[in-house]
Formats: C-alpha cells, sequence, structure tokens
C-alpha cells in the first residue's frame, strides 16, 4: 500500500508539474514583447502656413552657438531639396543659452532672448520675418533640449521683407520640430 500511495502521488505531482509548464509555456508566447530601443521622432518641421498644411523635413538641421556673448538655437528645414524649395527657419537669439520654455516677440521688458521665424520662398525669392515694429507676435517654445536634439513648436505673424513698410504677411500655426544638433 506504501508503493501505491507513493505511486500516486508521483502521478499527481507530475501532473501538476506538467500542467505549470503548460502555463508557463502559453504564458511566455503570448505576452507582447517590447523593444528596448525607445522610438524616435525623425528630423522635421511642420506648419499652418495661411491654413495649408506644409513639411519642411528635407536636410533639417539643428545648431547652437555663442559668439560675443550672444547665444543662439537655429533649427532650418527645406520643403524639397535643399536650395531648390521652400526654407523655414526657426531661431532664438539672446544674451542668454537657450534651454526650455517660451520665449515671445515683441520682447518685454524683461525678456532679453528674441524668436525668429523667417519663411524664405524659392519661387520669387520672397524672404518673410517678424514683425520689427513688434505689432505681429512670434512664439516658440522649445519642450525638449539636449546635447544632441532639439524639439518644440512655434507660431506667428511675419511679414514680407522688403525693405519698405509691407502689409504682406504669412499667419503660420501649429508649428512643431525636431532635430538633431550638429
Amino acid at each position: 500500500m506504501y508503493f501505491h500511495a507513493l505511486k500516486h502521488l508521483n502521478s499527481l505531482l507530475m501532473q501538476k508539474f506538467l500542467l505549470l509548464a503548460t502555463c508557463v509555456f502559453f504564458l511566455s508566447v503570448s505576452c507582447k514583447k517590447s523593444s528596448s530601443t525607445p522610438a524616435t521622432t525623425p528630423d522635421g518641421i511642420s506648419a499652418t502656413i495661411d491654413g495649408a498644411s506644409v513639411t519642411f523635413n528635407t536636410s533639417v538641421t539643428a545648431s547652437v552657438s555663442e559668439a560675443g556673448g550672444i547665444h543662439n538655437l537655429t533649427v532650418v528645414g527645406f520643403h524639397a531639396a535643399e536650395g531648390n524649395s521652400d526654407l523655414l527657419s526657426v531661431e532664438i537669439d539672446g544674451d542668454k543659452a537657450v534651454g526650455i520654455g517660451t520665449y515671445v516677440w515683441p520682447l518685454t521688458a524683461t525678456s532679453t532672448q528674441m524668436p525668429v521665424l523667417t519663411y524664405n520662398q524659392f519661387v520669387g525669392s520672397n524672404v518673410y520675418v517678424n514683425d520689427a515694429s513688434g505689432a505681429q507676435p512670434v512664439t516658440v517654445t522649445i519642450t525638449s533640449l539636449s546635447a544632441t536634439s532639439v524639439s518644440g513648436t512655434f507660431s506667428g505673424t511675419i511679414l514680407l521683407n522688403s525693405g519698405s513698410s509691407t502689409t504682406t504677411k504669412k499667419q503660420i500655426t501649429d508649428g512643431k520640430f525636431t532635430a538633431t544638433i550638429r
């Protein structure tokens, strides 16, 4: 009888082991595997200009520099082939290093860092920039900044830079950028 009970116990243990092994197997193959590499956003600039959605995803670059006490962050992208298409530039200039935050034109009594939007149309060679009088606002927000990349948003109204008084303008909304700093 002792052998019969031992045989029955071994049979129960074997059944439990097989049940456990089967459960572990199904859990391991049914669990969603995740990549340890985080997803990255490709370099690019996008915006709505006068109601039309436009991308500037060719030759996108960013640079950070300092010369003579003036700090600069610039992000530039082309709509199509570099040198043969429209260009959009988002820039911040000032007496302090650029960091995460919001930069507004016109400057206030306490702000010393100026955001600049430049839209250069290839056809017609029209260049639009911030309104020098400050009557048309421009906002650039840096949402992420590291030694290797920068991301942010922008919006504003920029005027045709014709060397004389002008009312020709471009309204930019929903601007976004992500770029590798080189």
